[in-house]
């Protein structure tokens, strides 16, 4: 069966079956995807690049000044 013949296929179900066709194929590649990491567990893992590379964290001076928009 070819992608278009499975469109044109899924276009003719009732809005309830496609909803749960959407639902499990997006089940379907969520499970692909390896589990979410923390945010604790991604900041350790990134801790040594801004040790090495201070252009990562150039903006960071920044942080104590105030935010002003100009319009």
């Amino acid at each position: 069966m070819t992608t278009k013949t499975l469109l044109n296929e899924i276009y003719t179900l009732p809005v309830s079956k496609r909803i749960f066709l959407v639902e499990k194929a997006l089940e379907s590649i969520r499970s692909e995807f390896p589990s979410k990491i923390s945010l604790s567990d991604a900041a350790s893992e990134l801790v040594s690049e801004y040790k090495q590379n201070n252009e990562l964290a150039s903006f960071t001076s920044l942080d104590a000044e105030g935010f002003y928009e100009t319009r």
